[in-house]
């Protein structure tokens, strides 16, 4: 099954309103994580509960803790990491709105 038909096969799962858990499935691993990407998704994993809010809700990470974190983890924060974080970070966000609507 390529990455694409997963992830068609988990959102019409969910849609479908089957209360599964996820790791259990075949299907539920989400995409292959390339190596270059490792570092990035270990260290938003580590600070994914670390988000800063307002009035209205979430508005992003905490970097504070982010830098803290990738410094406990020795991974440097390079533009391209940093890239790489700010595309899972808004990847999230727009899971939460969407989840409020």
């Amino acid at each position: 099954m390529t990455d694409r038909d997963r992830i068609k096969y988990c959102r019409t799962c969910h849609d479908a309103g089957h209360d599964t858990d996820c790791r259990s499935c075949p299907n539920g691993s989400g995409p292959e994580l390339i190596p270059e990407n490792h570092d990035a998704v270990e260290l938003m994993q580590a600070v994914l509960t670390q988000w800063r809010g307002a009035g209205f809700g979430v508005i992003g990470l905490d970097y504070n803790t982010l830098y803290v974190e990738a410094d406990r983890m020795e991974i440097d924060l390079t533009p391209c990491m940093m890239n790489k974080i700010r595309v899972l970070e808004m990847l999230e966000l727009n899971r939460m709105n969407k989840r409020d609507e």
